[in-house]
C-alpha cells in the first residue's frame, strides 16, 4: 500500500488543498498470497452521515449560538475565529436534504468510521456528532 498527494483547487480560502489517499496496488499482489484486506465504504453512508450531522447542529442551533458566542471571546485566535465563522454559516441555515462541499469543508474536520457502521462526525469546532 502506498500514499499519494493531489491538488485541488478550490474556492475556500483561495488556497490549492492537498489531499491524501491510500491506493491499494492489487495489481502487484504475488500469486499465492493475500493482498490488502481493506475493507470499502460507499459514498451514500458517508453522506447520509454528513447531513444527519449537519441537520442535527441546525435542529440544535440555540445550544450551538451559545457554545460559539462563548468560543468567540476566547483568547485563543483559532478557536475565537471558527466560532465566528460556524455563527455566520448557522444563523440563517434550514435543514439539509443534499450535501453541499463548501458547507463541508467550512465545518467538518474528518470523519471516524468504525467497523459496526458508526459514523462519528467530528466539526473543526471540536463538537463530536
Amino acid at each position: 500500500m502506498w500514499s499519494c498527494l493531489w491538488k485541488e483547487n478550490l474556492e475556500f480560502n483561495r488556497l490549492p488543498l492537498k489531499k491524501s489517499c491510500l491506493a491499494v496496488p492489487s495489481k502487484y499482489e504475488v500469486k499465492g498470497k493475500i493482498g490488502c484486506i481493506a475493507k470499502h465504504i460507499d459514498e451514500a453512508p458517508l453522506y447520509e452521515a454528513i447531513i444527519k450531522a449537519i441537520n442535527s447542529i441546525i435542529e440544535r442551533k440555540q445550544e450551538y449560538m451559545k457554545k460559539w458566542e462563548q468560543q468567540s471571546k476566547s483568547e485563543n485566535a483559532l478557536i475565537c475565529e471558527i466560532a465566528k465563522r460556524f455563527i455566520l454559516i448557522f444563523k440563517d441555515i434550514s435543514l439539509i436534504v443534499k450535501v453541499d462541499p463548501e458547507l463541508i469543508f467550512k465545518t467538518i474536520e474528518n470523519l471516524t468510521i468504525y467497523d459496526k457502521g458508526l459514523i462519528v462526525v467530528k466539526l473543526l469546532d471540536g463538537s463530536i456528532i
